[in-house]
């Protein structure tokens, strides 16, 4: 385990370095967060609910799915899919760790990178609107939703080097990644509730695992369901880790066959 936790340190470092990028990703998500904020403000000065939820409800939910948001990355297809593509991968295969373990070791320290500069904008953003924002009103909803958010990462991390695992198989895995990334957003209830959708879509999304990355957790954070509800879908989105983590375990495994028997 130390090793993997050497990993994640030398991954933080490395990207803590990159101060631009870092300071540019942090001016896009203020732009972006302004954005969507104005749009709800102009909405709901025609109506006081929408699906449910008032003003102050939903600047919470959007406000929370952006602090959900940051913790997210897709960014272990690219690296996956760029080891593959150029051979890089036999590096890797001959130290003495599990490449999916490095894997999570540099997840986990850029995302605490990534973090950082963002907590900028979450202190900002709780300054301006602490007085239209809803909190938890328990301590085992505060527990619920952080457990919730955890295996939330777990389930997106293993989506993500699923979709990099394809890149022994396909060259070309951008177009797969941009459209993951997108159905996550869409149907995770990243840019809106899942609520406000239609009857029929959201009986679509209820067998998908995208609604426990944020719909779910903030369901949670919100008081819109019981404990017992809570409990029952981490129950399920437990359910779809194991099941993902299996089929992305067979796929490496596969892969890597793959990739030896043609001498890369």
């Amino acid at each position: 385990m130390k090793k993997y936790i050497l990993i994640l340190k030398v991954s933080f470092t490395s990207f803590v370095s990159y101060r631009v990028s870092l300071v540019v990703r942090l001016i896009r998500d203020v732009l972006m967060t302004s954005f969507f904020l104005f749009i709800w403000s102009v909405l709901f000065k025609q109506k006081q609910l929408v699906g449910g939820y008032d003003f102050n409800s939903m600047i919470t939910y959007y406000i929370v799915a952006r602090i959900i948001d940051q913790l997210y990355t897709l960014d272990p297809s690219k690296v996956i899919a760029e080891d593959v593509t150029t051979g890089g991968l036999s590096t890797h295969l001959i130290k003495p760790y599990h490449y999916l373990g490095y894997m999570w070791g540099r997840a986990v320290g850029r995302r605490l990178a990534r973090t950082l500069p963002s907590l900028l904008l979450v202190i900002s953003v709780f300054t301006i609107f602490h007085s239209s924002l809803v909190f938890p009103n328990s301590i085992s909803q505060a527990v619920l939703f952080i457990i919730s958010v955890i295996l939330a990462w777990i389930l997106m991390f293993e989506i993500a080097i699923f979709v990099g695992e394809t890149s022994f198989w396909i060259s070309k895995i951008s177009g797969i990644n941009s459209a993951i990334n997108q159905t996550v957003l869409l149907l995770g209830g990243m840019w809106a509730p899942i609520s406000l959708f239609s009857p029929l879509a959201q009986k679509i999304m209820g067998y998908l695992p995208f609604q426990y990355l944020y719909f779910h957790p903030i369901q949670i954070y919100q008081n819109k369901i019981n404990i017992s509800t809570a409990l029952h879908g981490l129950g399920i989105e437990t359910i779809w880790i194991l099941i993902i983590g299996i089929l992305t375990i067979a796929l490496w495994r596969k892969g890597v066959r793959h990739y030896e028997a043609y001498g890369n």
